[in-house]
């Protein structure tokens, strides 16, 4: 037969019924396991040996399905009850209307005595709601930005120093050596000049190709001239000077040789004149 605990009990009233000791909670508004009433705990005795197997049960009616009650708060966490004794299966019951979900009732405290057989599971506790995320702080403004300062005064301008003394002139440099081509005015300076063809026309007066050494005219075949050829005139006092500069077979026009002006070639130590080799200079 079921359990029939006192009416109108209040929150810490204390139970036995049958070998078990109950507790009522006013938070859970439920007999739960508890401890026995006494003085303070004391230390654990030795494992005692299992105790004989309980009778069997009477058979309980299945009662009315009551009205579904409203879902209960979840109660505090209980001290853990004593091992209960194995009972006897009841006869299966009608199947009532589903209730709601019950609060997961607080843990027994652990009773003191002999280990009895392992209890009935008890149903699963309802899992608690996730409570809501909170709201995001809001971001604080940037403060102002402060104003540039004024720029500062310029400073006076110093005074210019003094100029330094002339330094030395430096020492002159070698010469360069001498271009290809150079273009001065209506002159043009070669080093080497590679012709098929040189015509010199427009001038208003003799044409001059003038070098600062020797001139050279090479061919390989002969050298024409369809003008007179006009020899350069020297004195036979001069003839010596120019024999310094010149070499083997040049020749002059003396203008003051014996016999009168005549040209004289210059056998590369002496003077002579054409006709009869006689030495002038």
């Amino acid at each position: 037969m079921a359990i029939q605990f006192p009416s109108n009990p209040t929150n810490g009233d204390v139970y036995s019924y049958g070998g078990y000791l109950w507790v009522y909670s006013s938070t859970s508004t439920a007999w739960l396991a508890g401890p026995l009433p006494g003085g303070a705990t004391g230390a654990t005795g030795p494992q005692g040996p299992a105790g004989p197997q309980g009778q069997p049960g009477t058979v309980a009616f299945a009662g009315s399905t009551g009205a579904t009650g409203l879902q209960g708060s979840t109660g505090s966490q209980g001290a853990t009850g004593p091992q209960g004794l194995a009972g006897v299966a009841a006869a299966q019951g009608g199947t009532g209307a589903t209730g709601l979900q019950g609060a997961t009732g607080a843990q027994g405290a652990t009773g003191i005595g002999g280990i009895g057989g392992t209890g009935a599971t008890g149903s699963a506790g309802a899992t608690g709601e996730i409570g809501p995320q909170g709201a995001t702080g809001l971001v604080g403004a940037t403060g102002l930005r402060g104003a540039t300062g004024s720029t500062g005064v310029t400073g006076a301008t110093g005074q210019t120093g003094s100029t330094g003394s002339q330094g030395a002139t430096g020492a002159t440099g070698p010469q360069g050596s001498t271009g290809a081509v150079t273009v001065s005015g209506n002159t043009y300076t070669v080093q080497t000049l590679y012709v098929s063809t040189l015509t010199v026309s427009s001038v208003t007066s003799a044409a001059t190709i003038e070098s600062g050494n020797d001139l050279n005219l090479r061919a390989v075949g002969q050298i024409t001239v369809n003008r007179p050829f006009v020899l350069t005139t020297a004195t036979t006092s001069q003839l010596s000077t120019l024999g310094a500069t010149t070499r083997i077979g040049a020749v002059v026009y003396v203008t003051d040789a014996a016999g009168g002006a005549q040209p004289c070639f210059f056998d590369g130590t002496n003077w002579r004149l054409f006709t009869d080799r006689t030495v002038i200079s």
